[in-house]
């Protein structure tokens, strides 16, 4: 997976209605983030596993038999994180974020997942292989092949799978060097032939309890594309038309949706669907507009996003881009329908991707390194968040309005987890001097800070009247990061005297009650003073804002 930049701010930042704050510990290096049941679960720089509860100083490492889980990679199926624990022998867990449970005592080199709910796991020094279906380990010997898994395990496992008993593996026949794709029947293996020896196989996908699988001749530069049925039956995907042929085979709605290039390979106009019963694909819509090239397409459960980013064609060798100068980028958005719902145009795009996360989309736009975020609402632009402290790595997930981001502080290089908020929430952004039209001569000073051990606290002064005279209250505690809201202790301190002679030197902390603090935006908050025994103020406060420098945030 390639990595993509996303600027935003190291603390918590308040742009176009979201916010976003760092929610792991500085000094601990976040790899491979994976969001499951409202938790993160990660590895340290040590491939040791960590969870982090979605808020700050909430970071904890799970143990069993008194070690450290330890692996290489997760893989996510429905609400399991399955991994192959270095610790223990290399044996197989599962977790749901909260409780870990070993699947097998087997020796795993890798796992892979695949399909949702299906996941396929190496085994060292053996021609088996396993799948997890459903939190069941089933074991598979193919024989007389030596098993082999493609180890990019996010794009191709090379393993299309129809039940218990049938499925085409990629493996390596003996005292062969190439791969080929091989149909298991009940421990029958027959070798699936697609037509031709000299191009590589390489697997699509899988719909409907069928095969998809492409190879490019790179004599004529065509893709051919073909599918195979839960018989191990091959055919080819037939090109209708004279001439060009078919590229990116994909499932949108439930259907297999193709792009019909020309013989050049310039243009993708066509977009052709493939019926369940055929081979021949048939037309579905055509997008009409001149110099338009498909760079890349994102099938959403809502919509399908297709885009253009280069937009200008060299009519011949010698001739220059035209139209010059390009057309600006462009982003098709459409319906189940096919209905063209919106249409983006923009000329600071120049690279984008597109993540689904609990059924929102969000583009991650920008020109050489991804910017800016911007949230896609019913197909419609919609808010865009930038900034420039924080490179994001990649959207781990997230719900109720709430989003985690994987990033690297661009200061420290520190890479942590970051949480995107669509209301404020509790960060080192509450710092300031807080005011209430309640009371007047009366306030409230915030301050927060970074210790040594890279943990955070906030430290609160209250300045308020009693009887008439001046009452002050003070109380600190750890910064609750990403928290809506925080509740904190407050003491009156009395005796320390400043002055020299004063008598009065005896000190004495007394316990005034709690002082509750809510985020409302970026200089509004909302305070509860809870003092023992009496009963609760609220109070509607906003900052004191400093028009000579800017804001540190801003609605």
């Amino acid at each position: 997976m390639k990595t993509f930049l996303f600027l935003i701010s190291l603390s918590l930042s308040v742009h176009a209605g979201l916010s976003f704050n760092q929610i792991s510990n500085p000094i601990r290096e976040v790899a491979n983030p994976v969001f499951v049941n409202g938790k993160i679960v990660y590895l340290d720089s040590s491939n040791n596993i960590w969870i982090n509860q979605g808020s700050a100083n909430s970071d904890s490492q799970p143990t069993f038999d008194s070690k450290a889980f330890s692996t290489f990679n997760f893989v996510k199926s429905d609400s399991v994180i399955y991994f192959v624990n270095k610790a223990d022998g290399n044996s197989l867990w599962s977790t749901n974020g909260e409780s870990f449970n070993k699947l097998s005592d087997l020796n795993y080199s890798y796992i892979s997942n695949y399909n949702g709910n299906v996941v396929f796991g190496k085994l060292n020094d053996s021609s088996t292989f396993a799948v997890i279906n459903d939190g069941i380990v089933m074991q598979y010997a193919i024989e007389p092949l030596s098993f082999a898994i493609d180890q990019n395990n996010t794009t191709s496992p090379s393993v299309c799978f129809f039940d218990t008993n049938r499925l085409i593996v990629k493996a390596y026949p003996e005292l062969s060097t190439n791969a080929q794709y091989h149909y298991y029947n009940s421990g029958n293996v027959s070798l699936l032939d697609f037509g031709q020896s000299t191009y590589p196989v390489a697997f699509v996908l899988n719909h409907n309890n069928e095969c998809y699988y492409k190879y490019y001749n790179s004599e004529n530069d065509k893709l051919y594309h073909f599918k195979v049925n839960e018989t191990g039956i091959v055919k080819p995907i037939v090109n209708p038309e004279d001439s060009g042929y078919f590229d990116e085979l994909f499932v949108f709605d439930n259907q297999i949706l193709l792009f019909l290039k020309d013989e050049y390979g310039s243009k993708d106009l066509e977009i052709y669907t493939l019926p369940s019963d055929s081979e021949v694909p048939e037309p579905l819509f055509t997008i009409e507009e001149s110099f338009f090239k498909i760079s890349s397409y994102w099938a959403t459960p809502k919509y399908l996003y297709i885009y253009s980013n280069t937009g200008c064609f060299p009519l011949k060798s010698t001739t220059k881009c035209t139209p010059q100068p390009p057309d600006p980028y462009k982003l098709y958005i459409y319906d189940t329908s096919y209905n063209l719902v919106n249409k983006i145009i923009d000329d600071t795009f120049g690279y984008i991707r597109l993540e689904n996360i609990e059924g929102k989309d969000f583009l991650i736009k920008g020109n050489y390194q991804a910017d800016s975020l911007l949230e896609l609402k019913d197909g419609k632009k919609g808010q865009v968040v930038s900034d420039i402290k924080v490179a994001m790595l990649d959207i781990i997930g997230g719900d109720s309005g709430e989003y985690y981001i994987h990033g690297q502080d661009k200061t420290t290089n520190s890479i942590g987890i970051y949480k995107a908020s669509e209301q404020a929430v509790i960060s080192n952004q509450l710092t300031g001097l807080w005011i209430s039209d309640q009371w007047q001569s009366q306030g409230l000073s915030i301050h927060t800070g970074t210790r040594a051990d890279s943990s955070q606290y906030v430290f609160v002064s209250f300045y308020i009247y009693r009887d008439g005279q001046p009452f002050w209250l003070a109380g600190s505690d750890e910064l609750n990061t990403g928290m809506s809201s925080q509740t904190i202790n407050m003491a009156e301190y009395k005796g320390q005297s400043f002055l020299s002679n004063d008598p009065n030197q005896d000190f004495e902390q007394i316990n005034f009650g709690t002082i509750t603090l809510t985020p409302m935006g970026c200089n509004q908050l909302q305070v509860q003073i809870s003092p023992v025994d009496e009963q609760s103020i609220q109070l509607d406060m906003g900052r004191i804002v400093n028009t000579e420098f800017s804001n540190v945030c801003a609605d």
